[in-house]
């Protein structure tokens, strides 16, 4: 009804999840009303043998994972942009982090959305199954709109297994392109590569000045093992 009512009036509309972003995107500079989504912060349902979950659309990243391993079900959701955004907002924004080379972006995770049209209708533009043919993909086309075409209500998203192990490396390089490489051929190998980084010497002393840490800027290899509990403490899971 606001949507509409808006539209007719021709009045901006904005969709606010968390306010996390650094873009600004949710700044009404030409004015407009605001729409509030933090109270729709209901987990409707978890389907872990599926590997899915539907949320609406205020629901945060920490809380559906919070929930997922409160509820022992050893899935979680692997996008992590760094803040404790809402689930709308990143399906809208399209949002990655760190782990988007290992579990992908916002796209490759969302299977469907329910959103409000600007007349006030209402759509789902899927359903939970990932094998479909029917029909435009409108959840593509939603999905990194920014709240241009319609304002996300709710999200079913594809889930992931905890791993059983993680282990992380810190290895020194001659040059960029001899860390990228090394990169690169442990992707075509087949190793599931979580987040990489990439420091230079500058860099690598800022960290030591900031953090009074001693990492040397020129090493060999090493590495170790991390309980997968700890690793995403940001999104918190539980592993057998």
């Amino acid at each position: 009804m606001a949507v509409d009512a808006c539209r007719r009036h021709r009045v901006p509309l904005i969709p606010f999840g968390t306010g996390t972003a650094v873009e600004g995107g949710v700044v009404a500079v030409t004015g407009g009303l605001c729409v509030d989504t933090s109270r729709m912060d209901r987990i409707v349902s978890v389907h872990p043998r599926d590997m899915d979950a539907t949320v609406q659309a205020g629901v945060t990243r920490e809380q559906l994972n919070r929930h997922l391993s409160d509820s022992n079900t050893n899935v979680f959701f692997p996008v992590d942009p760094g803040a404790d955004a809402s689930l709308g907002g990143m399906a809208a924004t399209s949002a990655s982090g760190s782990n988007a080379v290992r579990y992908g972006t916002m796209r490759d995770r969302v299977l469907s959305v329910e959103a409000v049209m600007a007349d006030g209708s209402v759509v789902r533009t899927a359903g939970r199954a990932r094998k479909t043919v029917t029909g435009y993909d409108l959840t593509a086309l939603l999905v990194g709109s920014e709240g241009t075409l319609g304002v996300i209500t709710e999200v079913t998203l594809r889930l992931a297994a905890v791993p059983e192990a993680i282990s992380s490396a810190v290895c020194g390089f001659d040059t960029i392109e001899h860390a990228v490489e090394a990169v690169i051929d442990c992707l075509v190998a087949g190793i599931p590569l979580g987040p990489n980084g990439i420091l230079d010497e500058v860099q690598i002393e800022a960290v030591n000045r900031t953090r009074g840490s001693a990492t040397p800027s020129s090493r060999p290899c090493s590495s170790s093992s991390t309980d997968p509990q700890r690793r995403w403490s940001n999104s918190p899971v539980r592993s057998k």
